[in-house]
């Protein structure tokens, strides 16, 4: 623990600073029903534990359910990402390039032909030829959630 001294206008105040700690969010539907928080559930469980995301995460064409049920009823919302998600996003100084996927959910192009399925329907990872996997643009950032976001 640490004491400082601090001048704040005429007077000196002590203040004591602890330890901090940090906030972990939830990791279970339990912990989100146990702090009264909304969520979203995944339809299957993972490690047989049911997996819950926030339900801010749903729809936003990132899959975070293991078995993407937080995306594969989507179609409106995926559509107007198609449209406009795109608008002004640059990579490597050009506009960033999207790939749709079979069932209409729109990704950016440099996560297809990456080993990790990013569709729902897992067609960003079919037809991936070695080269094409040698070439693609290596995304600025891996994109996914933190899952401790609130």
């Amino acid at each position: 623990m640490k004491t400082y001294i601090l001048p704040v206008f005429c007077c000196f105040y002590i203040v004591i600073v602890g330890s901090t700690t940090h906030h972990k969010g939830p990791e279970t539907c339990e912990d989100y029903e146990k702090l009264g928080m909304k969520h979203f559930r995944c339809t299957t469980h993972e490690k047989g534990v049911p997996h819950c995301i926030n339900p801010k995460f749903e729809c936003d064409s990132i899959v975070d359910c293991q078995d993407g049920s937080d995306e594969d009823h989507c179609q409106q919302q995926h559509a107007e990402y198609c449209d406009t998600g795109f608008e002004g996003k640059i990579l490597h100084g050009k506009p960033m390039e999207k790939f749709q996927c079979d069932d209409g959910m729109c990704i950016e192009d440099c996560r297809r032909c990456n080993d990790k399925a990013d569709c729902v329907d897992h067609s960003d990872e079919s037809g991936c030829s070695k080269e094409m996997k040698r070439q693609r643009t290596k995304c600025q950032h891996e994109i996914k959630h933190d899952p401790n976001e609130l």
